[in-house]
Order: C-alpha cells, then structure tokens, then sequence
C-alpha cells in the first residue's frame, strides 16, 4: 500500500502531535473556584480576576455600594424587542464581578426570566471591585412588558420600560 508511505515522515507524525496538542489546549476547562454571595447563590468566578482578601474591602460595617439603573432604550425587532439597559455602580461582592447570565437575572412582573441579548462577538460587562463604572446590559423580550426586576448579586433594580 503506497499511500501508507506517509506515515513513515516525521513531519507527519510531528504535525499529529501538534493538532493533538491544540485540541487538548482548546478543550481543557479553565479552573474556576466557586464565591458564594450573602444570598445564598453560588457564583463561579476565574481565579485569575479573583483579589487578594483584603480586611479594608470586606468590613461589615462599611455599607455596600449602590447599583444604579441609568438609563432603558427599547429597540423594536422582528419577533420581539431588544430592551438596553444601562448600570452604574460598583461590584457589590468585594471583587471584579463578571455579569453574565449566572450572576445577572432579568424577572418579569408575571415571574418568568427575560434571557440576555446573545451578542456573539461582545465581551462580558465588568462590575469592578474598586470603581465606579457604568456598563450596558441587553435584554432580549418576546412579549412586551411594561416592568421587570434585575437581580444581580443579591440587589435587586426595578426597571420601567418606556
């Protein structure tokens, strides 16, 4: 068999070696410690954005920051409505918190969740731990609503839609 004559190239068995490489890189998760929040609710967090615990940061006494709703915009699409909502504020857990869809929630009036807008190339918004920073969250709705509740962290925002 000729064709087999291949496999007898080092180069063959070195670019193997190399793509089988790549797929372990590719499909190895990343560690992930888990944070549980005063709330009751676990979030995962990456440990390479995790902060040192610092006893200044965590006080009891010391009152949590506000989040603060900005601003809504509604932007009518086919098949239903992208609802923007802007934040403002700072990481109510001591540390850079990453508002994806397992830290963030958005609850309607009649009690089911509104799924985030799915944006494929869009990083996540960052809370951060030690500033104050506004960051944009989309929301994507069916049905029109005329209200419905962030839950982020434990804090909880109502938003009227106009």
């Amino acid at each position: 068999m000729p064709f087999l004559a291949v496999f007898k190239r080092y180069e063959v068995w070195l670019l193997f070696l190399l793509i089988a490489g790549l797929f372990w890189l590719a499909f190895t998760p990343s560690p992930v410690t888990e944070l549980t929040l005063s709330g009751g609710k676990v979030v995962k967090e990456d440990p390479k954005s995790a902060s040192t615990d610092n006893p200044a940061t965590n006080d009891p006494s010391e009152p949590k920051p506000n989040i603060v709703l900005k601003d809504v915009h509604v932007e009518k699409s086919p098949g239903g409505q992208i609802v923007e909502t802007r934040l403002e504020g700072i990481s109510p857990t001591g540390s850079d918190l990453n508002l994806d869809s397992s830290v963030v929630q958005a609850i309607s009036d009649d009690g089911n969740r509104i799924p985030l807008f799915f944006e494929p190339f869009q990083k996540d918004a960052i809370l951060t731990a030690h500033e104050n920073r506004t960051v944009t969250l989309r929301w994507w709705m069916v049905k029109p609503k005329k209200n419905f509740t962030l839950m982020l962290a434990g804090v909880e925002i109502p938003v009227d839609l106009p």
